[in-house]
Parts: structure tokens; sequence; C-alpha cells
């Protein structure tokens, strides 16, 4: 599972990201650091044992929906990051962990 977030995900949604070389061309450099600044806001592996539960459970609710709806990963990342594009059975095991990893937060209402 580890492999597959690293791969469709981390680059927006980590602090481990690899950065095209025309990152260093602008005005397409602004837009990527951007965009991944806000991906990185919405959601960062890196960062996620620091949530509180509660936040977890709505980050992981929120991956699972966002997936379902082919919401994610972005396809103007696609066009050039190919290799993230995901399977329905992909998409589908990234659903079910981030289910059963909401499932097993003990959230408090």
């Amino acid at each position: 599972m580890l492999h597959l977030l690293q791969t469709a995900c981390y680059d927006c949604h980590s602090n481990h990201t690899k950065y095209p070389w025309y990152a260093e061309v602008n005005p397409v450099g602004l837009w990527l650091n951007s965009h991944i600044k806000d991906g990185k806001e919405e959601l960062n592996f890196s960062e996620f044992a620091t949530y509180t539960a509660k936040r977890k459970a709505h980050k992981l609710g929120k991956i699972s929906e966002t997936v379902e709806k082919h919401d994610m990963p972005l396809n103007s990342y696609l066009w050039i990051h190919t290799e993230a594009r995901l399977t329905d059975a992909q998409r589908h095991m990234i659903i079910q962990w981030a289910d059963s990893a909401k499932a097993q937060i003990p959230v408090q209402p």
C-alpha cells in the first residue's frame, strides 16, 4: 500500500516531493509550488501521525471519497506522471485501506 500511495500521492501530499526539471522554470515553478503547498495543507502523509484522531478520521474519509470519485490524483498531475494513474483495482485497494484505517480510529463525539 505504501508504494501505491508514494507513487500516486506523495509528490503533493508529503514532505518527499520529487520536483521535475521544469519546476525551475517560471511561471510553471510558481504554479507547482503553489499547488504542492495547497496539497500539503489539505493532507500531508509525513505529518499524519501528528493529526488528532478526529482529523485523521476526517482525512481518511476524504481520501476514500476523492479516490472513489476519481478526483485524485488530479488529471493535470497525470499528464506527466503516467505512473500515478490508478487502475480500478488500485483505487479499490486505497479505498479499502482508508476505510479500514478510519474504522480503527477511536473518535469521541
